[in-house]
Formats: structure tokens, C-alpha cells, sequence
């Protein structure tokens, strides 16, 4: 693996968190032939990896890739066709009219995304907010349980394939002449990609061509650390969405009292007013990129046939990615510094990066946004020319709010992208710069309205919270800043969000909170301290009940995850709790704390409109 230089001192202990997370990389690197990086193991001498070695391995493999795959349908893809239609469906510009985005696929014979998708919809039939609650604590959690279990039987088996397949794609880039004794063995008629690229390697060794024996092996290696990186991620999404109901419950009293406070309760709009119910209703997207990603595997998609001509002996870091994206990669990677390339490099090869990574260079494919995406890059590297992978990986993020990007390019609108170019300064001066533009486009209550996408919000200069919050972020993105999170106010009959950033005071990461419906803000507040006292309600919207419970979201596979949440008012008042998130230098535990201790915002006692739409 290479040696990345010494970072800059901004998040410098972010960087060295999550390269000590990562040390088992070293593992898994692998060259081709004249590479310029991932090479062997330092001290791998030719004679050290023997043709006796190489055999075991290749037999391993010729006995475990089939038999991995099996185990692993199930779990990642149920019983449905690899080849036929996908579960993602490519949203373009204009496609969203309202009143509601494209609908999710939803089926028990899929994969995770597809059956958890059909799950939420039972949920969704719900009556009363306190029927939902009971839903989620007893039905919901033990499915998800039910899944991890599954997911846990089959994710182990698929790591220790990832680590064979690299180890003998280290062993075959290790040698210059073929060594003696190193024959194929009986491999399978594969029907998927990883078993593909073993017939190929086994061919290979059949003929003692070396060149090809090291292009596949290469291939072999990726495809099989792709599998398990989709376990890795279905195993930490089911884990996130189980820690976020623990922290509902700890809410329960909000949906008690939500119950009498409603003629009417419709599940599939209102759970987000309760606390992780912005899970209930989108979290399916990163359970169903899960499963678009194993599509991928299980089959061979028509454009891997001739991986060659997909730049497979480019021998570059861009072996990692889906053949059909590495051309993406290579482009984009040359928008950024000397040093930030070895950190995307490194990000295609990192556990939960590399999945992300092919899902961000999807979608600017599919969306034709990878000019305004290498724009981005270069804005970012020019502020940050020694970065995290984190930080590099977050600036790709195409929603800048979970119940955003449905247009997969919404967030490079050329106003946007415009605007984001005269931002500048520190973090938190970029956060507050996006902040007043949103603001300003906003102009006050009489403009409140719900929009579904930033090209309209621009077009009819209507924001809701949740919109604003989208622009907030997608700007501070595209000026190339990182770490936007949003946070979430839970009242039981309204919501509130507002953006949210890691940023650097006096030295020490922060999370620093705007709300984009509140005029004249000169300074940030922080996570989670603003909310110790009873935050206000933005202009015209003061009668609502004050907000229960917050929590912070950050990026996950394809959409935001869980990551704090912190108990305003009542019985848990002073509460916060804290989901391990591995992928996030700062999040690598899980925590429960009282915060603070008090004197708690009171429960309100007035009573609030019958009917909350």
C-alpha cells in the first residue's frame, strides 16, 4: 500500500484515526504489471511466493468462489434475476413534478432494499403514532435482526475469499517468469462475476501467460473485495437502523402523547416527526444500492465482457471500481492534488469507501454531472491539497438532506454551482456564506412552501426546512468543503431541519448549525449544545409544539445514516446517544451519555390542532 505524506494539520487526527482503522488494507493491494501503485508488500522477495502456494490459493478459490456466491445470493439479491431491470432507477432533470418523487421498488423476493422497502410499507398501514412506535420496537426490530443475522452467517466466509483472491493477486504481480508447477485447476462454468474472472485467471495458467494471469488475478481480487464490502455495508446499515430504534424508544412518552393529539395519522409522511423516523422513510435507498451493487455480481453485465477495453492494465488504483467506471475515475482523479490522488486511491480500495465510491461515480454517469463533480474536486483540493478520505469522499455526496436528490443531478444546477464558486474562507465562513444565499432566495415566510427539488425551489424561490437544508449543503459541497450532516427536530405533530457541518474551532472538530428559515444569523451555533435550551420555531411557524428530540444524519451508502441523537424535554431529557459510524475517523464508538443536566425545557401542556397534516 503506498505511503501517503504527512497530512495538513486541519483534520489531521481525522486522517490518522481512520488510517489505523484501515492498517488490514495492506492486506489487499495488489499490482499490475508497471503499476504506479498498490504493490507488494514490502520485503516480498520473488522466491518467497511459491508455485505450491499459488495452488493452494487457486484451489480455494476454485473451491469457495461458487460456493461464497451461493451463501451470499440470498442475503444481497433474493431470488430475483441479476440481469433483469434493476432496482435503481435513474432520475433525470425535469422528471420530478410532484406530488411525490418516483416510488421505490418493494418486493419479498429481492434483495435487502426490496424486501426491507416491502416491510416499511406494512408499517406504513399504521393508525396511530403510538401504533407505530409498538411496529417499529417489536416487528421492525426483529427483522432487521433477522436480516443481520443472516447477513452475519455469510459476510465472514466472504471476507476471507477477498483476502485469498488478494493474496494470490500479490503473489502472481510478484513474479517475472512463471514459475514451475503452477497449473490450473477445475473451475465451475461461472454464472456470476467473481466466478468469471476465475475461469479467466485458470485459462491464464493454462496457457503461462503471465501478463493475462496478472490482469485477472487483479480482477479477481477486486470482484471478491467488492462482495464482502457489500456485507460489510448491509451488516453496519442493519446495525445503524437498530441503534436508532434503541434511541426511539427512549422517546416513547412523545408518541403517547402524539396519540391524542390526532384524527388522522398518515405513517408514510408523518413518522419523520418522531424520533428515527427519517430512517423509516428513506434509509431504503442505501438498503437497495446494497442490493444494485450485487446485481453487478451475480450476473455478467454485458459491459465486462471485454474488461480490457475498460482499462484493466491501466494498472491503476481504478482496478477497484466496476469496469465500466473506471474511465470516471481516472478523470476525476486527475482534478485533484499529487497528494489527494493517493487519497482517492486509497479510497477505492478502503472497506465501505469503495462500495460509496462506485455509487457516487454511478450516479454523476448516469446523471452526466462528472464535469461539474471534477469542478468540485478541484475547488476542494484547492483548499484542502492534503485531505482525508473521509472529507474526499463526503464532497461526492449528491443529497445534501435525506429526502433529497431525487433528480440525481439536482445538486449541480448551474445556479448552484455558480454561487458555490464566490464562496470562500474557512469552513465555517463557506457554511455561513451558503447559508445567506439560501436565505436570501428564501426571503421570509410568505415564500414557505413545499418543493421537491432544488431546480424548483430555484425556479419558484419556495423553500420548505427541508429544501433549504438540501441547498445549505449541496452549496457547501460544491464550493468543495466537507462534512455536511443535517439534524432533525422531532415534535411528534411538526419537524424542523437544519443544516449542519464539521468544522474546526480553536483547534477541535464542532458541529456547527444553521437553519436556512432564520434571517440574519452571524454565527453558527453548535451540536448538541444548542439544544440544552428550547430552540425557537422560525417566523410563522411559532405556534407549533417545541421540538422533543434532534438528531444528527450523516452520509451513508446512497443516503443519510444515524448518527447522534439527543432527548430535549421529559422523562430523558439531557440523553445523547451516539452510533459508531467505522467510515468516520471521530465516530468509531458507541456512546450513551446524560449531556446535560439540566434545568430541562418544559412538556408542553397547551393543546395543539387536532389534525396534524
Amino acid at each position: 500500500m503506498p505511503v501517503l505524506p504527512p497530512a495538513a494539520p486541519k483534520r489531521a487526527s481525522r486522517l490518522a484515526s481512520f488510517l489505523a482503522a484501515c492498517a488490514v488494507l495492506a492486506s489487499f493491494s495488489f499490482t499490475a504489471r508497471g503499476a504506479d501503485v498498490a504493490t507488494a508488500p514490502a520485503g516480498m522477495a520473488e522466491h518467497q511466493f511459491t508455485a505450491e502456494k499459488a495452488s493452494s490459493l487457486l484451489g480455494e478459490l476454485a473451491r469457495d468462489v461458487d460456493a461464497c456466491m451461493t451463501a451470499a445470493r440470498p442475503v444481497l439479491l433474493g431470488s430475483r434475476d441479476p440481469a433483469g431491470p434493476s432496482c435503481v432507477r435513474f432520475v433525470n432533470v425535469g422528471e420530478v413534478k410532484g406530488p411525490l418523487p418516483p416510488s421505490v421498488k418493494q418486493s419479498i423476493d429481492g434483495g435487502p432494499g426490496m424486501r426491507i422497502g416491502a416491510v416499511f410499507l406494512e408499517g406504513f398501514a399504521s393508525k396511530t403514532p403510538k401504533e407505530h412506535y409498538a411496529w417499529h420496537q417489536v416487528w421492525l426490530r426483529l427483522i432487521l435482526e433477522s436480516f443481520a443475522a443472516d447477513n452475519k452467517e455469510v459476510a465472514p466466509a466472504a471476507a476471507r475469499l477477498a483476502e485469498k483472491a488478494g493474496e494470490l493477486a500479490r503473489g502472481i504481480n510478484s513474479w517475472t517468469v512463471w514459475p514451475e508447477g503452477f497449473a490450473p485447476a477445475a473451475i465451475k462454468d461461472p454464472k456470476h462475476w467473481p466466478g468469471r474472472c476465475l475461469k479467466s485467471l485458470n485459462e491464464a495458467i493454462a496457457a503461462k501467460d503471465l501478463a493475462s494471469a496478472r490482469l485477472w488475478s487483479n480482477e479477481l481480487a477486486s470482484a471478491t473485495f467488492a462482495l464482502a464490502d457489500l456485507h460489510r455495508w448491509l451488516g453496519f446499515l442493519l446495525d445503524n437502523h437498530l441503534a436508532a430504534i434503541q434511541f426511539q424508544a427512549k422517546g416513547e412518552s412523545l408518541f403517547t402523547w402524539a396519540d391524542k393529539h390526532y384524527t388522522k395519522y398518515i405513517a408514510a409522511s408523518e413518522i419523520d416527526l418522531f424520533p428515527s423516523g427519517m430512517l423509516t422513510l428513506h434509509s431504503i435507498h442505501n438498503y437497495l444500492e446494497v442490493e444494485r451493487q450485487a446485481e453487478l455480481l451475480f450476473h455478467v453485465p454485458r459491459q465486462y465482457e471485454e474488461p480490457t477495453k475498460m482499462g484493466l492494465g491501466a494498472g491503476t488504483a481504478a482496478l477497484w471500481m466496476p469496469p465500466d467506471l473506471r474511465g470516471a475515475f481516472v478523470t476525476l482523479r486527475g482534478k485533484l492534488s499529487e497528494t489527494n490522488r493517493s487519497v482517492w486511491d486509497l479510497a477505492a480500495r478502503s472497506p465501505f469507501e469503495r462500495s460509496y465510491l462506485a455509487n457516487m461515480l454511478f450516479r454523476a454517469a448516469q446523471a452526466k454531472t462528472i464535469d461539474q463533480l471534477g469542478v468540485v474536486l478541484e475547488r476542494f483540493s484547492k483548499a484542502n491539497p492534503e485531505s482525508s478520505v473521509s472529507d474526499l469522499m463526503d464532497v461526492l455526496m449528491y443529497r445534501g438532506h435525506s429526502f433529497a436528490g431525487f433528480e440525481w443531478a439536482d445538486r449541480f444546477d448551474p445556479r448552484l454551482m455558480k454561487a458555490a464558486g464566490d464562496l470562500s474562507g474557512s469552513d465555517e465562513e463557506v457554511l455561513l456564506g451558503a447559508y445567506r444565499f439560501t436565505n436570501a432566495l428564501y426571503g421570509g415566510f410568505r415564500n414557505y412552501g413545499n418543493v421537491l427539488t432544488l431546480r424548483d425551489a430555484l425556479d419558484k424561490k419556495k423553500l420548505d426546512c427541508v429544501r433549504g437544508t438540501d441547498m445549505i449543503a449541496s452549496l457547501y459541497r460544491n464550493a468543495g468543503h466537507a462534512g455536511a450532516y443535517h439534524v432533525r427536530w422531532c415534535s411528534g405533530t411538526e419537524g424542523h431541519t437544519v443544516a449542519a457541518a464539521e468544522v474546526e474551532r480553536d483547534g477541535k472538530p464542532v458541529f456547527a448549525i444553521v437553519d436556512a428559515m432564520v434571517g440574519k444569523t452571524a454565527k453558527c451555533e453548535t451540536w448538541p449544545d444548542a439544544y440544552y435550551r428550547e430552540p425557537p420555531w422560525p417566523q410563522g411557524l411559532e405556534a407549533n409544539p417545541p421540538p422533543y428530540s434532534v438528531e444528527l444524519y450523516g452520509r451513508g451508502l446512497d443516503n443519510y445514516v444515524w448518527v447522534e441523537g439527543y432527548i430535549i424535554r421529559d422523562t430523558n431529557a439531557g440523553l445523547l446517544m451516539k452510533a459508531a459510524v467505522p467510515y468516520l475517523p471521530s465516530r468509531q464508538k458507541t456512546v450513551s451519555v446524560k449531556a446535560f443536566d439540566g434545568p430541562y425545557p418544559q412538556t408542553p401542556k397547551a393543546p395543539v390542532p387536532e389534525t396534524a397534516e
